[in-house]
Formats: C-alpha cells, sequence, structure tokens
C-alpha cells in the first residue's frame, strides 16, 4: 500500500514561533523543497494527462453515438450505450480536472506563503526546479502541436474545396474534361457522401480529442512558466518577517 506524506502545512502567523533565524530557515528550505517538487511532480504531470485521456476516450465514445444515430436501424441501441459512456467519461476527467486544480492552487499558496518568511538564496535557488519546469514545458508543448495540427487538418478541407472551386473543380465529383465541361464521378450514384469518411460523428471525436489535447497542453505550460514566473520573483527582494523589519 503507498502512503503519501501530507503537505507540509502553512507557516505559523507568528515569525517568532521558531527559536532562532537559522531554525525558520531550515524549516522554509524544507518546505520549499518539498512543495516544488509536488508542484511539477511527474505524477501531477500524469495525472493531467490521464484526465485528458479519459475525456478524449469520452469525445471518441460521442462520436460513435452521433455516427450510430446517422446509419439509424439496429444502431440505435449502439448510440444509446455510446452516449452513457460518452457522460460518464466526461464526468470523470471533469472530477479530475477539478481536483487537480485545486491540489495546484494549494500547493501554490503555501509556497507563497512560505516564500514569504524570508530570503535564502541558496535555497530560492533550488527552488526554481529548472529540469522540471523544462520537462513540463517541453511535453506541454508537444501535446499542444498535436492538437493544434489535428484541429488545422481538420477544418483545411474547406479551404482545400474553395481553391478546388476556383479551378473549375468539384471535390469528389471528379475532374471536367473538354469543352462540354462533362464532370465524371469518382463514387457509384445513389452511395452515401460520408462513406470514405466518419461523417458528422468522425468530426465530433477528431474536433474534441484536437480541443481537449490543447487543452492539456496549455494546462501543463501555463504551471510550468507560472512556476518559473514565481521563482523569479522568489529570487528578488522580498519583505522579512523576523526581527519586525525589512531585511537588508
Amino acid at each position: 500500500m503507498i502512503v503519501r506524506r501530507p503537505l507540509p502545512p502553512p507557516p505559523p502567523e507568528d515569525p517568532h514561533a521558531w527559536p532562532d533565524r537559522e531554525t525558520m530557515l531550515a524549516d522554509r528550505a524544507a518546505a520549499l523543497t518539498e512543495l516544488t517538487r509536488r508542484r511539477l511532480a511527474a505524477g501531477r504531470l500524469v495525472l493531467l494527462w490521464l484526465t485528458g485521456l479519459a475525456a478524449a476516450v469520452g469525445w471518441a465514445a460521442a462520436g460513435l453515438a452521433v455516427r450510430s444515430l446517422e446509419l439509424g436501424g439496429l444502431n440505435l441501441p449502439t448510440a444509446l450505450a455510446a452516449l452513457v459512456l460518452a457522460a460518464v467519461l466526461l464526468a470523470v476527467a471533469g472530477v479530475g480536472l477539478d481536483f487537480w486544480l485545486r491540489q495546484g492552487r494549494v500547493v501554490r499558496e503555501r509556497l507563497e506563503a512560505w516564500a514569504d518568511l524570508a530570503r535564502d538564496p541558496a535555497t530560492d535557488v533550488r527552488a526554481r526546479a529548472r529540469r522540471r519546469y523544462v520537462t513540463w514545458l517541453v511535453v506541454s508543448l508537444a501535446l499542444c502541436a498535436v492538437g493544434a495540427w489535428t484541429l488545422f487538418h481538420l477544418v483545411a478541407p474547406g479551404a482545400d474545396a474553395g481553391v478546388g472551386a476556383a479551378a473549375g473543380t468539384v471535390p469528389g465529383a471528379g475532374s471536367v474534361s473538354g469543352t462540354d465541361t462533362a464532370l465524371v464521378p469518382d463514387r457509384e450514384p445513389g452511395a452515401p457522401a460520408d462513406a470514405d469518411s466518419g461523417g458528422l460523428g468522425g468530426t465530433v471525436y477528431v474536433l474534441g480529442w484536437s480541443v481537449t489535447c490543447l487543452i492539456t497542453g496549455l494546462l501543463g505550460v501555463a504551471r510550468s512558466v507560472g512556476h518559473q514566473h514565481w521563482s523569479e520573483r522568489l529570487l528578488s527582494a522580498v519583505p522579512e518577517r523576523w526581527g519586525g523589519g525589512a531585511h537588508r
């Protein structure tokens, strides 16, 4: 059984709760180190991605439901089951995202509270956690790129259709030959227009998947960049609460 250690508690309201400054700085260093590790832990990144994965699978189920409704007939029970599955998965993703955001807020508030106690350059430099910050930033930007690329290719066919119309061709209808402008169809008469694609259901899935990738990546980018900005402020002069005055 894995037992996680609790987060370091907020610092005492009274700065003279410690017997001396050295003890206070030691507690501050331990708290900042642990809170920084928790804020950019690999487990928190995995939790964010698992939440995004649950949302992506939920959108896949929603796309299956829409596609089954398009086909009709015996596919209606499949559509109902897929809709229920989509609702469950998207609800799970929403709960997971809320938990992830609330935990991140708690860690950030405690980091700021401990940082406001004093200034200790040796500890504050370590609190930057550059390797963790870069790892979060790189993988999150990569996920954003995947989502943006997928979204672009979803909307790109509309632009391609406009180019084809300007060139005198109709997508899916063949080419114009000779002066009589006879169109040669590419598929059998009576075949459904979306026989070679997922139709509206496929669009729902791809749109949901790409937007989920973008949001998940942006959340990771915001966490990493936010920590970097916080650490830069930490390394600048901050108010001292020890001894009742500003430390210079």
